[in-house]
């Protein structure tokens, strides 16, 4: 028979175990933030983007549902499909693109014909170029 003793020294060891899991969490979250948490103020002085860059026929509207989901259907009006945010909320009940590789695995089911890639833990400034040189 379990005593009152046993169950408080499981019970409590438990608990301090997840204190534990939770604080290494946080702290390697607060270290990765660190490492991509660069200064990207040169961006407004560098040349390189002096110019500003446009895609023709992506037409910028105010998200309703998710980011995901409002990006998917600014792709899709660009590809001249008819995906909307509420059509994609409506599809699945819920956001299914909370997450960079849930965003991928559904921009790469919508578009076949382009490919998706999630870039983690890169920089400010290293972002900054990725995108830019995708356009």
């Amino acid at each position: 028979m379990i005593t009152i003793k046993k169950f408080l020294t499981v019970t409590v060891s438990i608990l301090l175990i997840l204190a534990i899991i939770t604080a290494v969490a946080f702290i390697r979250l607060s270290f990765k933030t660190k490492a991509i948490d660069d200064d990207y103020s040169s961006v407004y002085e560098d040349p390189r983007y002096a110019e500003a860059l446009y895609i023709d026929g992506v037409d910028v509207f105010t998200q309703d549902v998710s980011c995901g989901y409002a990006v998917i259907q600014m792709f899709s009006s660009w590809e001249g499909s008819d995906v909307t945010e509420q059509s994609l909320y409506e599809e699945y009940g819920k956001v299914v693109t909370s997450t960079g590789d849930s965003f991928c695995d559904e921009m790469n089911k919508r578009f076949p014909s382009y490919e998706t890639t999630i870039h983690k833990y890169c920089t400010n400034i290293e972002m900054i170029d990725l995108i830019y040189d995708s356009l």
